[in-house]
């Protein structure tokens, strides 16, 4: 299947990704140091060549595994554990930080989330209203119906991953 190259406008904008780990955990058979050279060097080839940005969001602690936080870290990703219990915290403050880039970035920029949650989906079509470039990569299995139409790309997490 031939990829389909961005609107010249995007091709060359910067990229903001958005890993909800908690949903869109590392796979067990994917080595996380090359977690965000997979994602940027997958982009790349599907025609995005500006600057890539990436911010993985856990609720807490508990919910990822510490040495994939360092790891991730020590390649050039954010990675924002929060101090909560609470349902959909990480949702709420990946949310957060899509409000706050795209109060300082606007478009033509792209943003791509790493979330099978259906809760994403009213900011994907509000974002897309707004001009920006939605993709969407995430376990199908498990992906909400919610997300199905939504961004001019969608990808399997594994095959965002190359593997």
């Amino acid at each position: 299947m031939a990829i389909v190259p961005p609107p010249e406008a995007y091709a060359h904008a910067l990229s903001y990704v958005l890993l909800d780990i908690e949903n869109c955990m590392i796979p067990h058979d994917c080595d996380a140091y090359t977690v965000p050279a997979a994602i940027t060097t997958t982009m790349r080839e599907w025609g995005y060549r500006g600057p890539v940005q990436i911010v993985a969001v856990a609720a807490n602690k508990n919910r990822v595994n510490s040495t994939i936080v360092d790891v991730l870290r020590a390649n050039h990703a954010k990675v924002i554990i929060l101090k909560s219990d609470k349902k959909q915290a990480s949702d709420n403050h990946i949310r957060y930080l899509v409000s706050i880039w795209t109060s300082k970035h606007h478009p033509p920029a792209n943003i791509l989330l790493i979330s099978g949650d259906g809760g994403f989906a009213k900011t994907i079509r509000h974002l897309i209203r707004r001009r920006y470039n939605c993709m969407l990569a995430y376990i199908t299995d498990s992906a909400s119906h919610k997300l199905d139409g939504l961004g001019s790309r969608h990808t399997e997490w594994r095959t965002l991953l190359r593997l």
